[in-house]
């Protein structure tokens, strides 16, 4: 079964709640790939999204960040054994150009 979440930007924290649902929606926990919306930008990238799950307890054994470092064929395959993706905000423009390359 696929679950989709579409979430927005929060400032903190993910709200108790959604980390409630998130523990129970992901059940395997082995990798957590994101994809980013700046692929280009690499400083910092997903270390908020990462620090709030860690907050909320949604834990995962490995975390992923795909962009312009990431070869196609090892983000494919990254993408392919995810547990989890999530899809990092910026531009939905330039993230979509980017996932489609």
């Amino acid at each position: 079964m696929k679950i989709h979440y579409y979430l927005g930007w929060f400032e903190d924290a993910l709200p108790g709640k959604l980390c409630e649902l998130l523990n129970k929606d992901i059940v395997v926990r082995e990798s957590l790939v994101m994809i980013s919306a700046n692929p280009s930008h690499f400083e910092g990238e997903g270390d908020a999204e990462r620090s709030w799950l860690a907050q909320g307890k949604v834990h995962f054994d490995e975390y992923h960040l795909v962009d312009h470092r990431v070869d196609k064929t090892e983000a494919q395959a990254l993408i392919k054994r995810a547990s989890a993706i999530f899809l990092l905000g910026g531009s939905p423009v330039d993230q979509n150009v980017f996932i489609k390359e």
